[in-house]
């Protein structure tokens, strides 16, 4: 018999409902593969692939929108809209939800979990590999003083610990004053 070579099988067609998921659909996907990310991901203030993001149609987050674009996999956070999530689940979608990330080790999972949805395992290991190798420099480089610092964001809201902000200051040797005065997350 003639041996037929193996083919892969096709890489899964992506869309993401949700700005954090859509960092990580966007570093980890091959452009082609994503059908669709949502609308925050375009925005440069709050994106950091917002150029490539402009590249693809954006959504609402809603489950009719989802379903004209028929993906493989739907990417989407815990918040996000519990009624579309569970719709997408009920008419048959693979949903992969994320939870926040509040530390830099959170950064980790999630960026497994998105590697592996969108058949991309081992760029998801390089990008863990280069985060962390990014993380032990910016360790290496901390003051011997540690400044003290507030995050400030619109509204007085600040960032205690359990918060992802908090986590990065502390990576950077930065006193996070509101940590210190025992807010959790978000506060005023």
């Amino acid at each position: 018999g003639v041996s037929v070579p193996a083919t892969a099988a096709p890489l899964p067609s992506v869309a993401s409902i949700n700005l954090c998921a859509d960092q990580l659909v966007l570093a980890l996907a091959d452009p082609e593969q994503i059908l669709t990310v949502s609308w925050l991901s375009a925005d440069p203030e709050e994106s950091l692939f917002a150029a490539a993001a402009a590249q693809h149609a954006l959504n609402y987050g809603t489950a009719e929108e989802l379903l004209n674009f028929d993906p493989d996999v739907v990417i989407a956070g815990t918040y996000t809209n519990a009624f579309t999530r569970a719709l997408l689940v009920r008419l048959g979608y693979r949903v992969v939800e994320l939870a926040p990330e509040t530390a830099v080790a959170e950064i980790e999972v999630n960026l497994r979990i998105v590697a592996a949805a969108v058949g991309h395992a081992e760029r998801g290991e390089q990008l863990v590999a280069a985060l962390r190798a990014e993380s032990q420099s910016i360790a290496a480089q901390r003051p011997l003083r540690p400044p003290l610092a507030v995050v400030v964001r619109p509204g007085g809201f600040t960032v205690g610990r359990h918060s992802l902000a908090d986590d990065l200051l502390t990576l950077a040797g930065v006193r996070n004053v509101a940590a210190e005065q025992g807010l959790d997350r978000w506060g005023s």
